[in-house]
């Protein structure tokens, strides 16, 4: 034993002496004889209050996971129905020219002045870009063009930013910052263009090298309640760059494609809390000006399901399909879309899925 062990364990004998002598005595012989080993005593004496234990950190906090699961739990709201979840870390991956920049700044002015995203509800609160690969200049002149497209000519909603800053989420001093400005000016969404840019001098296909990222990454999600889009890139192969760790570290992965020439279609690789979904969008570029315009064949299939519903009542995916001529993707989407709106509810008979309006929604309403 070293010479703390042995006086730890001498002063644990001391303290059960103290406390009770025969029971003290009793614990001495045995351990004399080796009958009990030197850290069940000192155990013992902890356990008794006896000698002071270290204290635990806050962060090995012990909590009872089923008592706690019966305490109310605040709902999770999308911060963007149906794209941005709440309090989730996004990977937002694509090849260059997918415009996967004017997406996030698009999301950031939705987010920062409340107005809907391609007709989707937002919850409003401040957006904090991290930008390491526009520069200031560009990224100044995208915003006007995002805020001119959008209607929003003039204002001035909380979008904040820090450009080409070199931020590092692995150094203490940048985390701290970021979980502080996240609290004090309310910011619900977190922008970072892109992930390579902040994890410079690391390898993106090795595990070690990327788990420090996305886990400090975390610590910021679980401190402030915000969600944190990260803009990454497409490899040769057109999926995501770097690691399969980094699809195990979000929450959501979004994959931009492009379509044809200034069409891009965003579908879920992953999404841990929700359903699949698939949006094909068209971008809008006019002079000082950038919108969206979301494909009509996605609108037309969710008109052309709440038609079938309204008329025929319940029906499973296939019958949807074979009604409307929509491919059976399509059909899906539009149900997972129209489910998240509250206009779509779905039940279980026999073994089939089954699918109708919900009791309150009819259409046109």
């Amino acid at each position: 034993m070293s010479d703390t062990a042995t006086k730890e364990l001498i002063d644990a004998v001391q303290a059960l002496m103290d406390f009770d002598p025969k029971l003290g005595a009793s614990v001495s012989l045995l351990a004399g004889n080796a009958r009990i080993k030197p850290e069940q005593v000192i155990g013992l004496a902890k356990t008794l209050g006896l000698v002071p234990t270290a204290p635990t950190p806050p962060r090995l906090e012990l909590r009872h996971t089923t008592a706690l699961a019966w305490q109310p739990i605040e709902p999770r709201v999308d911060l963007v129905e149906g794209v941005i979840p709440e309090r989730a870390i996004v990977l937002l991956y694509g090849d260059p020219g997918t415009m996967k920049t004017y997406l996030a700044l698009t999301l950031a002015a939705a987010v920062a002045s409340g107005v809907a995203w391609l007709g989707r509800q937002t919850q409003s609160g401040s957006v904090l870009v991290i930008d390491e690969e526009s520069g200031e200049e560009r990224l100044r002149w995208r915003m006007r063009e995002v805020l001119n497209g959008m209607g929003l000519s003039g204002q001035t909603p909380p979008v904040y930013h820090v450009s080409m800053a070199g931020f590092d989420p692995c150094s203490a001093d940048d985390l701290a910052w970021l979980i502080e400005t996240v609290k004090t000016t309310g910011v619900r969404l977190v922008i970072i263009d892109a992930l390579a840019d902040i994890s410079l001098g690391r390898n993106e296909n090795s595990v070690g090298e990327m788990q420090p990222v996305f886990h400090a990454l975390r610590q910021v999600v679980e401190a402030t309640g915000c969600s944190i889009l990260l803009v990454h890139h497409s490899n040769k192969l057109g999926q995501y760059r770097g690691t399969t760790a980094l699809l195990a570290a979000v929450d959501l992965a979004i994959e931009a494609k492009a379509a044809r020439e200034g069409v891009i279609t965003l579908r879920t690789e992953k999404n841990r809390d929700g359903g699949a979904f698939t949006l094909t969008l068209e971008a809008i570029f006019k002079p000082g000006e950038f919108s969206w315009k979301q494909s009509e064949t996605a609108t037309n299939a969710r008109e052309a399901v709440l038609r079938h519903l309204t008329a025929n009542g319940p029906a499973t995916s296939e019958q949807i399909a074979g009604a409307t001529g929509y491919a059976i993707g399509s059909i899906w989407n539009a149900l997972t879309a129209l489910m998240r709106a509250g206009k779509v509810e779905r039940t279980e008979t026999n073994g089939k899925v089954f699918y109708s309006l919900v009791t309150h929604y009819s259409q046109g309403t």
